[in-house]
């Protein structure tokens, strides 16, 4: 799958779930000049897993000069990588991300 171009922004989870942004769950995935910001999953619960991208271990994901930035959550502010996943990041920001754990 390919997200190119594209933003993803002022979403809002109020109940459980995993992530207000991109949950990516398996696969080979390329996110290319995206913007993904201002995702919050409220309130902000230890337990809240992510506001921008949660991937899980099945998932082979490369970001392509991509800005994360404003997202809020518990356990990830950001980007929340689960074990076993294959993560490559190239340019782009990561930044102003907020994770709140008790």
């Amino acid at each position: 799958m390919i997200v190119s171009n594209s933003t993803i922004s002022d979403n809002i989870v109020t109940k459980p779930g995993l992530s207000s942004g991109l949950w990516i769950m398996v696969g080979n995935i390329l996110i290319d000049r995206c913007s993904i910001n201002n995702n919050k999953y409220l309130p902000i619960y230890p337990d809240s897993q992510c506001g921008g991208i949660f991937i899980d271990n099945k998932t082979n994901l490369t970001i392509n000069d991509t800005t994360i930035s404003h997202n809020m959550a518990g356990l990830a502010g950001g980007i929340y990588i689960d074990r076993g996943a294959n993560v490559t990041i190239n340019g782009g920001e990561i930044s102003y991300n907020v994770a709140r754990t008790n």
